[in-house]
């Protein structure tokens, strides 16, 4: 499984944030009906902030995998060299596998919310 470094994932999640306001602002421009504006925005700002949330767990359930995966890479070295069992090894290979279930899942809750973030914003168009 290849990471990304966590400078690139910002990056990318800034670029998203951009574009995310620069689609808000341009539907701004044409704004729903006057009675619904309010709520309109209510929703769009509540979908960015659901968001930005998500972005941030992504980033530091992606640092975590990353720590998790060099425990696992300085255990097997240590075990190696005969330090230590292969218990530990695998226990933190365990520890690895978990912090991967959540990494998905973060991904997964970042692309729901920036799925809700876009159908809001639609909404207004």
């Amino acid at each position: 499984m290849g990471v990304l470094s966590c400078r690139s994932i910002n990056m990318s999640a800034t670029g998203q944030m951009l574009t995310a306001k620069w689609r808000m602002r341009q539907l701004v421009v044409a704004p729903p009906d006057q009675r619904n504006l309010a709520r309109w925005f209510n929703d769009v700002s509540t979908a960015l902030i659901d968001y930005t949330n998500a972005v941030g767990c992504w980033i530091k359930q992606d640092a975590r995998v990353q720590s998790a995966a060099e425990t696992v890479r300085l255990a097997f070295t240590i075990h190696n060299d005969g330090s230590i069992g292969y218990l530990h090894v695998v226990t933190n290979d365990a520890v690895l596998q978990r912090e991967q279930l959540a990494l998905v899942s973060a991904r997964q809750k970042k692309a729901l919310a920036l799925t809700t973030l876009y159908s809001r914003l639609r909404r207004g168009s």
